[in-house]
């Protein structure tokens, strides 16, 4: 299908050789990022910065729903600061931040949860949001089905579910993922742009596990 074509493309082509003159990502990467490792550096501000977040087929606020859920999957704490911060500019809303972290409680984990929310309580009180602050893991631990919960749409709530599923590998359960997100509104070109994006977060041996899931999905979406 064209889309994955389309998508095996992007996962071939994207390296350090697609970097532009200008270096339109220049200053992304962390300054130890590019004391100890430059050309990580330098494929950071080039590719995935300069690159794979400006591409169209997903908008800005969604790649950073995308990473923002990778990073929690993942216990990436380090990195959060930075990209919650980004996921407000790009227009997500503390509130939504917020209803992810719970979405994702029941997929990862309290602890990852809890240690998501002390982030991003950290965040929002630097940036003088008030309201609805994350406290813990008790407030991220839905009872009963999460996707009842209406502080995310669905097509939102299918999008980080999706990512977090390839994030953590769990290939089983993405093709209905993946199903149900079409119906909830994705689009097929999004769901391919998103297991793109995830590659540069994930590691490519997961995004590409992802493939022959969507695959089927596309085959069986109307």
């Amino acid at each position: 299908m064209k889309q994955l074509a389309a998508l095996c493309v992007a996962l071939t082509l994207a390296s350090p050789a697609l970097a532009q003159p200008t270096r339109p990502g220049a200053g992304s990467a962390p300054p130890d990022v590019r004391l100890v490792a430059p050309a990580l550096a330098d494929y950071t501000d080039d590719v995935l910065f300069g690159d794979v977040w400006l591409r169209k087929e997903l908008g800005p606020r969604d790649r950073s729903l995308v990473t923002v859920t990778a990073l929690i999957t993942g216990g990436n704490t380090a990195q959060m600061i930075g990209h919650l911060n980004r996921a407000l500019g790009n227009g997500v809303k503390p509130a939504e931040i917020s209803a992810v972290i719970r979405h994702l409680a029941s997929y990862v984990g309290a602890a990852k949860a809890t240690a998501a929310a002390d982030v991003a309580r950290q965040v929002f009180l630097a940036r003088g949001v008030s309201g609805d602050l994350p406290t813990g893991a008790a407030s991220y631990t839905p009872a009963g089905d999460p996707w009842r919960l209406t502080d995310l749409s669905p097509r939102d709530r299918s999008l980080v579910t999706i990512a977090t599923l390839i994030a953590s590998g769990g290939v089983d359960a993405l093709q209905a993922e993946m199903e149900r997100g079409l119906a909830n509104g994705l689009t097929r070109s999004e769901v391919s742009e998103e297991i793109t994006h995830l590659a540069f977060y994930s590691g490519w041996p997961r995004a590409m596990s992802a493939i022959p899931a969507a695959k089927a999905a596309f085959a069986k979406a109307p």
